[in-house]
């Protein structure tokens, strides 16, 4: 009998042994995207995610899913070539070439990272056992990316939740450490035998205000990024009123990609 994933949700969680991870697997946050190095839109992000990596340190643990764009030889070729990295230090090497090498993904970067793999330029025409296992792994993720609901690039999850909000380092960082805040919450509501409903009811504002400041502080939010946040959510409150954000690929909505994905060249939706 097949399981029926909810709307939202990751299909299965992260596994040390099989995906490609950046972190410890205790850490208290869990980022997966799925991407595409063709996308240009997956490598603004990646420099994104490297800055909120920086500043979370070892409470997040970042992992990378293959999503080639559809109908893109030159995506599923450069996922097949990613994974033919012999170890972890090896594909995440090729995995930030790939990303960042030139501006725009070409023939020539698939050349030039197959030859620091080791391998042939024509790597794609063979039918090798290491090139049938790096197919087999990128149509894992596919599959992966379809169980989980993933309709274009970059798609990202915390803590096996879809994140929908837009993706530059500021609204990520205040993504998950507002899950470290849930958490603190429900761990201290426990502790103290409050049910987590009944917690600031018929409270003012400002209790609210010192509340969430204690919650950030247990969670390691220093005073800069509280400020950051509340403008951040200031720009996003403008946006819910019919405001467009500047830059698509960092500020755009899941929403708003959803409608510009059929017009837009370096997007696909399946």
């Amino acid at each position: 009998m097949e399981l029926m994933i909810p709307p939202g949700r990751l299909d299965r969680p992260v596994d040390h042994e099989t995906d490609h991870v950046l972190g410890l697997a205790d850490a208290e946050v869990t980022l997966v995207e799925y991407g595409s190095y063709a996308c240009p839109h997956c490598r603004a992000a990646n420099e994104r995610i490297a800055q909120a990596r920086d500043q979370l340190g070892d409470r997040v643990c970042y992992a990378f899913r293959h999503r080639p764009l559809t109908d893109n030889s030159l995506a599923f070729r450069a996922t097949e070539l990613a994974e033919l990295a012999r170890t972890p230090e090896a594909f995440w090497s090729a995995h930030i070439k790939l990303m960042t090498r030139s501006m725009q993904l070409t023939e020539d970067d698939l050349v030039a990272m197959a030859t620091d793999l080791g391998v042939n330029a024509d790597f794609a025409l063979g039918d090798s056992d290491a090139l049938r296992r790096a197919r087999a792994r990128v149509e894992a993720d596919v599959a992966s990316s379809r169980a989980s609901g993933v309709r274009f690039a970059p798609t990202f999850y915390i803590n096996r939740r879809r994140y929908d909000g837009p993706w530059d380092e500021s609204s990520l960082v205040d993504a998950m450490l507002g899950t470290l805040g849930q958490r603190a919450r429900r761990h201290s509501c426990q502790a103290g035998g409050v049910h987590v409903a009944a917690v600031g009811r018929g409270r003012s504002p400002r209790w609210h205000r010192l509340h969430d400041v204690a919650l950030h502080r247990r969670a390691g939010v220093s005073k800069r990024h509280r400020l950051l946040s509340r403008q951040d959510r200031r720009v996003r409150r403008v946006d819910s009123f019919g405001r467009r954000w500047d830059c698509p690929a960092l500020g755009a909505s899941r929403q708003e990609l959803i409608e510009e994905a059929p017009q837009s060249a370096g997007m696909q939706v399946s």
